[in-house]
């Protein structure tokens, strides 16, 4: 019987357009496969009425089905400037500074805090002033002159980055945002539990948020194996997880859900649901006792079943957006440094460049196809 390799590769933030990455991907693989023999084919399956398109890759020895999970639809361009501008001052005004990112030189780091710095003096600035620009702002011909004089199209960058920002690091149970989230990662899962079969294994790909989505469906789907065998079985058949300009430790740093200083429970609750190659940020305190014995306060965690997975995570010093994920265990030869080769100080190209990595390609099949 041939191996079977199924991908599901995931988009970033954005309106994205539906085959896209699935184009992306499929090309980058096809190039480093081009000496090889195979048949590449369009293929439509349905699985409990749920419609998959897949592209299949079949060699002498093994079969490449490749999925793509497109989750753009379920962004909420009614996120309004109000919850933006909250967002942003929220996360900004929470930390005196910007958390430092092994993969930065020094002139790199000094750019960062420089720009970190403004943004956090503007934050006061922005929230006094927002409500009496705001009435401005609704006005077409207001809108018209600030993108005139900016070059830049205000609102459809609002709606095409931060809407989808705004919705994901939502850490807030009770608010539209996190059932948004909820739904995506749900149904990302739902797609994983239907690439499930004996014989095949499954690699995860995502970029940008997406990586951050694809994360967050491990750790959900290990919540679940603590109490289900088939999700026990489906976590064994993830042999990867492939993260591509990740901004999983900069959510966690500005984002990431509070507890109060003696919730001691509740800050390992949150530490085990995050177990997958995750450092754990529980510090014991005895602020609130002094006399605390920290061994009686210490939970034994749930299970984590998530050993046998594979993270390369691979980032470029000049998109600031990614980084080591220093938060997170990873090993050293799976955490690549890919400037060299795409080496420009644009943070979109930088972003966007991993697609057209050769060093991504040979990496996804040096470790998962070959």
């Amino acid at each position: 019987m041939k191996k079977e390799i199924k991908f599901l590769v995931t988009h970033g933030i954005g309106k994205q357009e539906p085959y896209v990455i699935l184009d992306l991907f499929t090309n980058g693989l096809l190039k480093i496969m081009i000496k090889e023999e195979y048949i590449i084919s369009h293929n439509i399956e349905s699985i409990d009425n749920r419609e998959y398109t897949y592209i299949k890759i079949e060699t002498e020895s093994k079969i490449i089905k490749i999925y793509e999970y497109y989750w753009a639809f379920y962004r909420d361009d009614d996120v309004s400037l109000d919850e933006a501008i909250n967002w942003f001052t929220k996360g900004i005004m929470t930390h005196n500074t910007i958390e430092k990112d092994d993969n930065n030189d020094k002139t790199q780091q000094k750019i960062l805090n420089k720009t970190f710095n403004r943004a956090r003096s503007l934050a006061p600035l922005i929230k006094i002033i927002y409500p009496f620009l705001k009435n401005f702002t609704q006005s077409g011909l207001i809108n018209m002159i600030i993108n005139k004089i900016f070059n830049l199209q205000f609102i459809e960058y609002m709606q095409n980055y931060i809407t989808d920002l705004v919705i994901y690091t939502s850490a807030d149970t009770r608010s539209k945002n996190f059932n948004t989230k909820n739904n995506m990662i749900n149904n990302a899962i739902q797609a994983i539990k239907d690439l499930y079969s004996d014989n095949s294994e499954i690699i995860l790909i995502g970029h940008s948020l997406g990586s951050a989505l694809m994360y967050d469906c491990i750790n959900k789907i290990n919540i679940e194996s603590n109490y289900n065998n088939k999700s026990k079985k489906l976590l064994k058949s993830i042999k990867g997880i492939v993260t591509l300009g990740s901004p999983i430790n900069k959510i966690r740093y500005f984002f990431e859900e509070s507890s109060k200083e003696e919730q001691f429970i509740r800050k390992q609750i949150i530490d085990s649901n995050r177990c997958f190659r995750s450092k754990d940020r529980y510090i014991t305190s005895t602020t609130a006792n002094d006399t605390l014995n920290s061994e009686k306060y210490t939970i034994k965690k749930i299970d984590n079943n998530t050993k046998n997975i594979q993270w390369i995570n691979i980032y470029n010093s000049y998109d600031y957006i990614s980084g080591k994920l220093k938060d997170y265990v990873i090993e050293k030869s799976n955490n690549i440094d890919i400037t060299e080769e795409i080496n420009t100080k644009d943070l979109i190209k930088a972003h966007d460049g991993y697609w057209k990595s050769d060093i991504v390609y040979n990496k996804i099949y040096d470790e998962f196809i070959a």
